[in-house]
């Protein structure tokens, strides 16, 4: 209830559950940081693979920046 009424709030008309907002916060963590590994920590997962799915979601240039910032190290 209280996520539907700060959905409401806010203007979203999509319904928004709870995993939904994991996986958002997934995804803008992975894009910000370019570290699966540390997305995994943050997320319990034990299997690299259950992260590995957030990837797919990345843009192109996400997964681009992310690649030459590994590249890096």
């Amino acid at each position: 209830k209280i996520i539907k009424e700060a959905s409401e709030r806010s203007g979203i008309t999509k319904k928004v559950y709870p995993h939904l907002l994991r996986h958002s916060d997934a995804i803008e963590r992975l894009r910000q940081t370019g570290n699966p590994k540390a997305l995994q920590i943050h997320l319990g997962h034990a299997s690299p693979m259950m992260t590995m799915r957030y990837l797919s979601t990345l843009t192109a240039e996400d997964a681009l920046r992310i690649q030459q910032e590994l590249e890096f190290f």
